[in-house]
């Protein structure tokens, strides 16, 4: 069903990427496939994207992810970016170094990663990975995927 928008009004447009690769343990939360990365050794999940032509303005960009023991998360972002034509990391970004997050166990939470991709734009190549900390008093987490929304 095509969206629907007034004259004048912008239609917003959201899509979900789940994440791909990792250093962790592939495996399921009930039924999300998901990355599981340890909180006590530092282990990255990674995804990518393509930026539709339609794109004018990224409205948010977060990671979703599920703690089962609540608490704080620690995770950093880290992001390449760039079209056809460009080098794969012409854009990046970086959040955090150990940044902590106050989950409730068995929520799913999002972190909204918009600051890590200032300058992205339609036709972008969107590489992301969200690393924890590695510290013994860390939370492991479940890494499930990337949701874009944009006008």
């Amino acid at each position: 069903m095509p969206m629907r928008s007034s004259p004048g009004e912008k239609a917003t447009r959201e899509f979900f990427i789940p994440a791909t690769q990792s250093d962790g343990t592939l495996t399921n939360l009930g039924d999300y496939p998901a990355h599981l990365l340890s909180g006590t050794v530092s282990q990255s999940a990674r995804m990518a994207a393509f930026i539709p032509w339609d794109f004018k303005t990224l409205l948010s960009i977060t990671i979703m992810y599920v703690d089962t023991v609540g608490g704080t998360v620690n995770i950093s972002i880290a992001t390449d970016y760039g079209a056809v034509g460009e080098a794969y990391n012409a854009n990046s970004g970086t959040i955090g170094g150990g940044l902590g997050i106050l989950t409730a166990a068995n929520f799913i939470a999002e972190y909204e990663i918009s600051t890590a991709v200032a300058n992205l734009a339609a036709n972008d190549y969107l590489g992301v990975a969200v690393t924890t900390r590695g510290n013994v008093l860390d939370n492991s987490v479940y890494i499930i995927g990337l949701r874009i929304r944009y006008e």
